[in-house]
């Protein structure tokens, strides 16, 4: 039997539940939606690195966040970006509070064509 672009699969197991969020996501999907409204998730920064040296988003490769050229923003809340690498731990916080409460897909919503 051969497959056509109007054969729909079957949804005989749309009930179950799958919780379908690859790291993927949460690297890059996730993130991007704090980005573009910092201000409704309490930062103040998008870009900027709140730990680091140099204009115009603090970030520079030496010196590294630690040695004493550089320095830390006096709100590391207020930050999405800890030193151009890594999140600073209140986004990690809002990150796993939006994986954590996701909602979960459905078979149906990710197989079946409607």
């Amino acid at each position: 039997m051969a497959v056509t672009l109007s054969s729909k699969p079957s949804c005989n197991n749309s009930g179950h539940n799958f919780h379908m969020l690859s790291s993927h996501m949460l690297i890059t999907g996730l993130p991007i939606s704090v980005m573009k409204n910092p201000n409704q998730y309490g930062f103040k920064e998008s870009f900027k690195a709140c730990c680091g040296t140099g204009d115009p988003y603090n970030f520079e490769m030496f010196p590294v966040c630690g040695t004493p050229s550089a320095s830390a923003c006096p709100s590391p809340s207020q930050y999405i970006n800890w030193d151009g690498v890594h999140l600073t731990e209140a986004m990690y916080k809002v990150h796993i509070d939006m994986f954590l409460n996701a909602r979960p897909l459905t078979l149906a919503s990710v197989t079946c064509w409607t």
